[in-house]
């Protein structure tokens, strides 16, 4: 008989989900600062693999170094011997694989018969049952997933959405199986905010700057709004808003008192259904949770301290720093790989409308902090990479045109064209300056930019 069904959360996106016979845990990040050494959980991760305990198997949702990092599952392997791990699948678009996630994992030792995944997303371990669900948009960016764990007699479950972006048709594919399976899904986990790198490098950084206070101010409705829809859409019981706790270092960490934070505290305001669980702190008993009021509302405190123990990592220098200490400044060699780039990347171009792409090498952070802070560039000119040209051989008028201009660090931009350095974790480590006109999203150039390099 199933008399424990809990869950635990050890912070970020890192959580365990149990039962009396099986264990999984998902998404364990702590011993690698993410996004090229720009930030690191923001508490003390020290002894971690002991605090956390054994596990049957690890789910890692997405490739996203805040989410899957090898150094963390090998010191976990090292304690505990080497567990199943459970990833998405995504269909091959146009003969391409697009499982990035496995292939990074195969990349870095994780061997191919650790990763277990099907088409069809369902998985038995022992007495649990899942279902992974991937974030498929048919695109070639596409990394995300979900996962719905479930208890295979008592049909009791936790969906597990971490950063899945919302969707409201992806939604309701997870209450549909949720319906299916004749599930009674008691908790329901989403990301209430964000650490991304909109819009802190998107406008000069000043408190007094009304643009990018009015920015951050949307994107905090955005993450409010994302979160109560997932949850209006997702029946449960109990809401966990998490992946919070990461914090910027190095010259990058004058970003932090930008970043479009939100108390966890502002969420259980709002939402009677929403629960906190300190990290490495209570476990919640799921079954209990549902049957007695005053054991739920125990994770319900009226004050909660976010201020959890530092983490110790020391900053040195940041990942493609290191990788190419010696490089020197050479536009000239950045504009032969900006050009075999942009021929690869064109390939794979979803760019739809009139577009400009600037792309800018910068030689040093003074540089850097002088366009971030003081929006100030002298002759900006000088420090142009190249330009790409989406969809503007017919285009009449100019004024039809939008333009995104990059401006990066030489050396991560070395990186990036080479392939040693990816994009994305360019993207959301906050280590480009962005300025677009109009200030407006297109999903195209920010998934070009993915395919941007030589390899």
């Amino acid at each position: 008989m199933l008399n424990h069904f809990s869950l635990s959360f050890f912070g970020c996106s890192c959580v365990s989900i149990q039962t009396n016979k099986t264990r999984i845990i998902c998404d364990p990040w702590f011993d690698t600062a993410a996004y090229e050494g720009t930030w690191v959980p923001d508490m003390d991760v020290s002894n971690w693999v002991n605090k956390i305990g054994n596990c049957d198997a690890i789910y890692v949702s997405h490739i996203h170094p805040d989410h899957y990092d090898a150094k963390s599952i090998f010191n976990y392997f090292k304690k505990y011997g080497e567990k199943k791990i459970f990833i998405s699948s995504f269909k091959n678009l146009k003969g391409v694989d697009r499982n990035w996630l496995k292939k990074k994992m195969i990349a870095d030792g994780i061997k191919p018969k650790l990763i277990i995944s099907n088409l069809k997303g369902f998985h038995n371990l022992k007495d649990l049952n899942l279902i992974v669900i991937p974030r498929d948009t048919k695109s070639f960016s596409d990394v995300d997933s979900g996962i719905i764990v479930y208890h295979n007699q008592l049909k009791v479950s936790v969906t597990n959405l971490n950063d899945f972006g919302f969707n409201k048709i992806h939604f309701k594919n997870f209450q549909k199986k949720i319906n299916e399976n004749k599930l009674q899904n008691i908790a329901t986990l989403y990301n209430y905010m964000s650490s991304g790198s909109w819009p802190h490098t998107h406008y000069k950084c000043d408190i007094g700057n009304k643009e990018l206070n009015k920015s951050l101010e949307v994107q905090r409705e955005e993450f409010r709004s994302r979160y109560f829809e997932a949850h209006n859409t997702i029946n449960s019981k109990v809401h966990l808003p998490f992946a919070a706790g990461a914090k910027y270092l190095g010259p990058l960490k004058a970003y932090e008192k930008f970043r479009p934070k939100i108390k966890v505290k502002s969420i259980l305001d709002k939402d009677k259904f929403a629960i906190y669980l300190k990290p490495f702190g209570k476990k919640i008993d799921l079954l209990k949770s549902i049957k007695d009021k005053k054991y739920f509302n125990s994770f319900r405190p009226k004050k909660i301290n976010e201020n959890l123990s530092k983490n110790k990592h020391i900053h040195s220098h940041y990942d493609y720093e290191k990788t190419f200490q010696n490089l020197t400044y050479n536009p000239r060699v950045l504009k032969t790989l900006f050009n075999n780039s942009k021929n690869r990347a064109m390939s794979r171009s979803e760019v739809k409308n009139p577009h400009l792409l600037c792309i800018y090498a910068l030689p040093d952070w003074k540089n850097f902090n002088n366009l971030v802070f003081k929006n100030k560039l002298n002759n900006k000119q000088k420090y142009l990479i190249g330009n790409v040209e989406f969809n503007l051989k017919n285009l009449k008028s100019k004024k039809k045109m939008h333009r995104t201009e990059i401006y990066i660090n030489h050396k991560a931009l070395f990186g990036a064209f080479s392939g040693i350095v990816h994009w994305n974790n360019l993207e959301l480590g906050a280590h480009k300056i962005v300025r677009r006109y109009p200030e407006i999203y297109n999903k195209g150039i920010v998934d070009f930019l993915n395919f941007f390099s030589i390899c």
